[in-house]
């Protein structure tokens, strides 16, 4: 069988060009192909028979009769001419990618700082009304740079996309990471679940960004998250055999065993035999600290406080009169904080606030009728003082723990300093000091009850630190041998660390430099990896663990200023490139992304409304115009020069008929005659070129007056939108007015109302008072009634005991009687004896 015939490839001839071929053919290499500066074509392959066959049929009898160093002047002449031609083309590319590079960059800054996407007309608007005043001679090339928000939109794409890319490059050579997660509702109702990664590389750097912003688009199941963060895991190339560390909000569908994230990560790692020790659970530390905070209830002061705060904050009236007053007596403070809940540091600022402004807020509730907090009841005062000192002790145990990059030691250091401070305040408060409660202190009248139920309150509080952080305390021992290496006993420390525990301690160079460094810088620089490998694992074992869900509360926070009632419509992935902008500390690369997408702004093809469509094209007619016009002239020298040229062989024909006439020699009349006729058809057909070029120039100026007299239509199409646009704007101004005057009279209604539910309860007090009065009446009544019916009985007692007294007095009278008449007869006895 006979050999297949071998493919013949060209491109690995290694063909060259041949630096003669310029003056012997006109032709140069132009990106790595030949190319001909007299009619711009290019050869395919660099052969010199191609090149001369090329030479010899398009241009050979033109141009051989250039010989010697007239060619190399033509040859010279013609590579400068390409020079400037590309040259024209090169800095129209170089000031589109300028103008490029300005749009990416502003709308890097938009979305840093969760603008709008429609700022950038804006923005455009005040650069270009700068540069009218600065440097009006640069106001066309800001009218260059597209600031749309179309053009917006789409840079905030690509510029999240690559700073995705450059995550996911760094994720790639994590050697651990730790995530942390937690769900938050947008203003749509979306749930959102946030996800955040924290790794470090080989060289101890660590990246702590936003991995993932996930739409719940169904229920927050633990499935449901599980399903979630393993694909975005997977997108970024994170293995599950390097994940050290979960940080949740503690909420079930988390951390539940069996249908929760951590029972399907649990399984997802018996599936990869990998052992699911490796990883810790951390409920987040801030959770659990606003978790102890609520152990203090206090609501006889709380109710009070925001009932107090309500009353001034929830009507118009009185907020605005409130704030006057405080500005008429030139108060510290202008107004006082609404209490929420659900936030943090609500609590201790609002109450904080309303004892620094309680002798105004007590005036002015009795300026208006409102008693419902009596400011000089001791016990009640004593209480307020008391929840304002301990939950601004809160409130700042609140935002130590907070921020980035905070590692997770630092943060359960916090809480154990705490816990101490708490074993101090209760001995001194129970001993009467109450130095570190400055509100408290302030207070004249402290009974020994009160004293009791602030240290009881304390010790709830402090049962409640003790049950909370078990997850911490878990691995504290842990956090000891990667905080404090030259502290602890290396026969505590795991096996693989004793060896290294000893060497480190007694290696005094690293000491000094553990001494003089951060915990982060010595284990980075002065640590030596090489000779301490199991330590330095462990080190990055527990640099990236999150102890909180801060970041993902942040990026919440960011996100109902980014996603609002205003721009509801934002769709899930804007809302994700956006925050991944507004919160990365990765820099976007701007001039990749220029060079890879090749996003150059060309004057042909402009990307921005129709204004900027068309003033991109009156530049590019201005610069073709310019081109032309030299064009132009130059052809117009051109022909005088031909001119000038013919009238000389006018002349020169005529001597040459004279001396011909005059010496009568034919053949030099004959021989001069037809090198006259040679060069006047040269110069007949080099005119009929340019009167070629200009018929070519006349079709392109009649081309651009075309494309202009398009956009000028559609220039008048959008003025006729915008007049159209601005009667809706004024009839919506109209039904504006209309629902002012409208909000107008509801407000009047709702103060009539108001005053019409004040007048209700105070008839509802005066109908409660009268109530009670009958009440006691009643009980009167009921009194006298019984006072009436006690006396009668006791009147008819008196009466049997004046009858019976009456009775006696009768008996007594009839015994005198007798007795008298006993004596008399006695008497009379006596006399008769």
């Amino acid at each position: 069988m006979a050999s297949a015939r071998k493919i013949r490839k060209v491109d690995k001839e290694n063909r060259r060009f041949n630096e003669a071929w310029t003056n012997l053919y006109f032709f140069v290499e132009s990106n790595a192909k030949c190319l001909c500066l007299i009619c711009g074509e290019t050869v395919a392959v660099l052969k010199a028979e191609n090149v001369k066959r090329h030479y010899t049929l398009k241009h050979a009898s033109t141009h051989n009769r250039y010989e010697g160093d007239q060619r190399k002047e033509k040859a010279l002449l013609l590579q400068k001419n390409l020079v400037s031609q590309q040259n024209i083309f090169r800095k129209v590319d170089d000031e589109s990618k300028k103008y490029a590079k300005v749009s990416f960059v502003i709308a890097e800054k938009i979305a840093r700082n969760m603008k709008p996407f429609s700022e950038g007309d804006f923005v455009k608007e005040c650069i270009t009304s700068a540069i009218e005043i600065l440097c009006p001679e640069k106001e066309k090339a800001i009218k260059c740079v597209s600031l749309s928000r179309n053009t917006i939109t789409r840079r905030i794409e690509e510029l999240a996309k690559n700073t995705k890319m450059q995550l996911n490059e760094l994720c790639k050579n994590f050697e651990t990471y730790s995530i942390a997660i937690d769900e938050s509702t947008d203003i749509t109702d979306t749930p959102q679940l946030a996800i955040f990664v924290r790794g470090v590389d080989s060289t101890f750097n660590i990246t702590e960004e936003l991995l993932a912003l996930c739409p719940m688009k169904g229920n927050c199941t633990g499935a449901a998250v599980f399903k979630e963060i393993d694909t975005a895991l997977e997108k970024a190339g994170l293995t599950y055999d390097r994940l050290v560390g979960i940080a949740t909000d503690g909420a079930p569908a988390m951390i539940g065993k069996e249908q929760g994230l951590r029972g399907f990560i649990q399984r997802k790692l018996e599936s990869l035999n990998v052992s699911k020790d490796q990883i810790l659970w951390y409920h987040c530390i801030i959770h659990q600290e606003s978790l102890c905070s609520k152990i203090f209830k206090f609501d006889h002061v709380m109710d009070n406080v925001v009932k107090a705060v309500n009353f001034i904050r929830s009507r118009a009236l009185n907020h605005r009169q409130f704030r006057n007053f405080l500005d008429e007596i030139n108060a510290e403070f202008s107004g006082i904080p609404y209490f929420t809940e659900i936030r943090w540091l609500s609590r201790g600022r609002t109450l904080k606030r309303f004892y620094d402004i309680r002798e105004h807020v007590a005036a002015f509730l009795e300026a208006k009728g409102n008693l419902c907090i009596n400011f000089d009841d001791d016990k009640w005062m004593n209480d307020f003082s008391f929840l304002v000192d301990i939950t601004d002790k809160l409130n700042e145990l609140n935002v130590r723990l907070q921020g980035k990059e905070k590692l997770i030691h630092n943060l359960f250091g916090e809480v154990t300093a705490f816990q101490k401070k708490l074993d101090l305040w209760i001995a001194q408060i129970a001993d009467s000091n109450y130095a570190h409660f400055p509100c408290l202190q302030k207070q004249s009248h402290i009974s020994t009850m009160n004293r009791e139920f602030f240290v009881s309150e304390l010790k709830r509080m402090q049962e409640e630190f003790a049950r909370r952080f078990k997850d911490f305390r878990a691995c504290e021992d842990q956090l000891k041998f990667f905080s404090m290496p030259f502290d602890v006993d290396p026969a505590d420390a795991p096996v693989e660390l004793q060896m290294e525990l000893n060497e480190l301690q007694s290696d005094f160079d690293v000491k000094s430099q553990f001494l003089n460094r951060n915990l982060m810088d010595f284990y980075k620089y002065g640590l030596p990896h090489t000779q301490f490998p199991n330590l330095t694992c462990y080190a990055k074992r527990f640099l990236v663990l999150f102890g909180s869900t801060w970041m993902c509360e942040y990026l919440f926070s960011r996100m109902q200023l980014i996603k609002s009632n205003k721009r509801n419509s934002l769709s899930d992935a804007h809302l994700e490139d956006e925050l991944r902008l507004a919160l990365t500390n990765i820099p976007a690369d701007i001039e990749k992304l220029l060079d890879d997408s090749k996003q150059f702004q060309r004057l042909t093809i402009c990307q921005g409304s129709s204004e900027e469509k068309i003033s991109s094209l009156e530049t590019q007619a201005m610069l073709w115009k310019d081109k032309l016009e030299n064009s132009l002239s130059s052809l117009q020298q051109k022909d005088d020069a031909l001119t000038t040229l013919s009238d000389q062989l006018a002349d020169s024909e005529a001597k040459v008929k004279a001396l011909l006439l005059e010496q009568g020699s034919l053949q030099i009349d004959y021989d001069n005659y037809k090198h006259l006729q040679d060069e006047n058809q040269r110069l007949t057909l080099h005119n009929r070129r340019v009167t070629q070029e200009n018929a070519e120039t006349e079709q392109m100026v009649q081309l651009l007056q075309t494309q202009r007299d398009i956009y000028a239509r559609t220039v008048q199409e959008y003025s006729s939108k915008a007049v159209l646009a601005d009667s809706l704007t004024e009839e919506n101004k109209q039904l504006q007015s209309s629902l002012d005057s409208l909000r107008e009279s509801q407000g009047n209604m709702e103060e009539e109302m108001q005053n019409l539910r004040d007048a209700r309860n105070s008839f509802l007090k005066e109908k409660s008072a009268i109530e009670e009065t009958m009440e006691s009446l009643k009980v009167e009544r009921n009194k006298c009634v019984h006072d009436k019916d006690r006396a009668e009985q006791e009147n008819q007692l008196l009466k049997n005991a004046v009858q019976e007294s009456f009775q006696l007095r009768q008996q007594m009278q009839s015994l005198e009687n007798d007795m008298a008449s006993c004596q008399a007869q006695s008497v009379n006895a006596s006399c008769d004896m």
